[in-house]
């Protein structure tokens, strides 16, 4: 029996509901001459009956789906990359060239290599963060460096003298290593987010009781995030612990 309805949004005209029965073993060949040649929606009369024999097919479907829409994301991130989509004539054309299997093994292959490349990537960008990191610290020790020794070689021969005279006798027997020591914890410096440097002196002078003054350096340079692949922005702190 044939019964007229109106589609609504998927149909501008009135469509007609109908059964079809084919073959099991040509329900495929014929499946696709349908939808080649005709207009016609299918809809499945088995939709709430988990039974069905070829569920784990629409399940490799949905993986592959998965698989597909998460290369499609990552592409979107590569500079210069632009996927071609929703080139459905084509793919009719060429319909018989594809199998399932084929194309989920291409795909399974394609996915494990882009994650490998992916992690490989992560890796470099890390060192590469660290590299920059290391060497906009060592190059702000060094200018802070060069301020202490400029402001020591101005210190008056008085105070000097004043200073040599207050020393106690243990800090001329085995006091000469512990000033190293003293000297060497005295500065701690690092890399830190530029919008977490408020938050950061702010702890460390409630931590240590207002004994600390910090110091930031703007690193202009923008680094990327090996994990989400955005540009984030450092700085250098210096923390003088008094």
């Amino acid at each position: 029996s044939n019964i007229a309805v109106a589609m609504g949004l998927l149909r501008s005209e009135p469509m007609k509901h109908g059964t079809l029965v084919v073959p099991v073993d040509r329900a495929r060949e014929f499946i696709d001459l349908i939808g080649k040649n005709t207009k016609m929606q299918f809809e499945d009369m088995n939709a709430r009956d988990m039974h069905r024999p070829y569920k784990k097919y629409i399940q490799r479907i949905d993986e592959m789906e998965r698989i597909i829409r998460f290369l499609l994301e990552e592409l979107t991130k590569v500079p210069g990359a632009s996927p071609v989509k929703h080139n459905v004539d084509a793919f009719l054309d060429h319909s018989d060239d594809y199998k399932l299997d084929d194309v989920e093994a291409n795909l399974h292959k394609i996915h494990k290599e882009f994650i490998q490349f992916k992690e490989n990537n992560g890796k470099l960008l890390e060192r590469r963060n660290a590299a920059l990191e290391e060497r906009y610290v060592v190059q702000t020790a060094m200018a802070s460096m060069a301020h202490v020794a400029s402001s020591r070689a101005v210190r008056a021969p008085e105070d000097r003298f004043e200073f040599e005279a207050s020393r106690s006798l243990l800090d001329e027997e085995g006091g000469t290593s512990r000033r190293s020591l003293e000297t060497m914890f005295s500065n701690i410096a690092g890399v830190i987010h530029q919008e977490e440097q408020d938050r950061f002196a702010r702890m460390l002078f409630r931590a240590t009781r207002g004994n600390t003054f910090t110091h930031f350096q703007q690193i202009f340079e923008p680094m990327r995030d090996p994990k989400t692949g955005r540009e984030v922005h450092k700085s250098v702190f210096v923390s003088t612990l008094r």
